[in-house]
């Protein structure tokens, strides 16, 4: 009985193919992973200015109430410094109902607008 201290030559470990396409599979699934989290971060931000949106033309729409008019040049620098520079408000009344609108361009440069209505009376 002879015991071989040698090792199978077939049994040699990984090849560097086998590790190369490991590699290259964990790289497709980072860059996955780094898309998704891309996607999430542009979205969680269009949601962000939405609300600042809708809180703004609400607050506008509780001025008029409260008032009775709608006075642009006092919410033109808040609107775009909150919005940014391309971001426009209007209101108009139609009878005893009034509707403000805001709206702005993302980062992207899509059109989006938020709109408050309501009755004075």
């Amino acid at each position: 009985m002879s015991i071989s201290g040698g090792v199978n030559k077939r049994q040699g470990g990984f090849s560097l193919i086998e590790v190369l396409i490991a590699v290259l599979i964990l790289a497709i699934g980072l860059l996955g992973v780094a898309g998704v989290q891309y996607l999430s971060l542009k979205r969680t931000s269009d949601a962000n200015l939405h609300s600042l949106a809708t809180l703004q033309a609400q607050s506008i729409a509780d001025t008029i109430r409260v008032t009775g008019a709608f006075n642009q040049s006092a919410v033109d620098g808040v609107i775009s410094a909150e919005l940014g520079p391309s971001a426009a408000v209007s209101a108009s009344q139609d009878g005893d109902e009034w509707t403000v609108t805001l709206s702005w361009e993302n980062q992207e440069g899509d059109e989006n607008s938020a709109e408050a209505r309501f009755r004075r009376r």
